[in-house]
């Protein structure tokens, strides 16, 4: 996955291949990281109400990005979450072995540059990622 300064690039094989997420399609509050039982894919505990609204973008590891996708003008563009084929608004989860705070980080800091978070937001610094240790609904109030 790689932050850029107007979202993330999470697929790319060839020019007419390549996914991304724009800013403007995210819930900027919604973005935070878990953590699994060691030898437990956080991901694979992580569920939705409807089978199609979580899309993983990662491989498997104990420590998953998770953040919400909205339906918005852009989602109709070419290249990112809203063309055929590509994942439908909902929530989308990157999972690593590794602790995501440098991504988090990153992709807060890009956020707050193109206007999504307030300069100086308390929240552009590394989440303290949540424990979960069973099945937990991503979409649940």
């Amino acid at each position: 996955m790689l932050v850029f300064d107007r979202g993330l690039l999470y697929a790319y094989a060839q020019k007419h291949t390549a996914r991304a997420i724009f800013w403007p399609d995210l819930e900027s509050g919604s973005l935070r990281t878990v953590e699994a039982p060691a030898g437990v894919a956080a991901d694979s505990l992580l569920t939705t109400l409807d089978k199609t609204g979580k899309t993983s973008l990662g491989v498997r590891g104990r420590y998953a990005v998770v953040f919400h996708g909205l339906s918005t003008p852009l989602t109709a563009g070419a290249g990112h979450a809203g063309e055929p084929g590509a994942p439908t608004p909902g929530f989308f989860t990157f999972s690593t072995e590794r602790t995501p705070d440098r991504l988090v980080t990153a992709m807060q800091q890009a956020m707050a540059e193109s206007g999504l978070l307030p300069p100086g937001s308390a929240g552009l610094q590394a989440l303290a990622p949540i424990q979960i240790s069973s099945a937990t609904r991503l979409d649940q109030a």
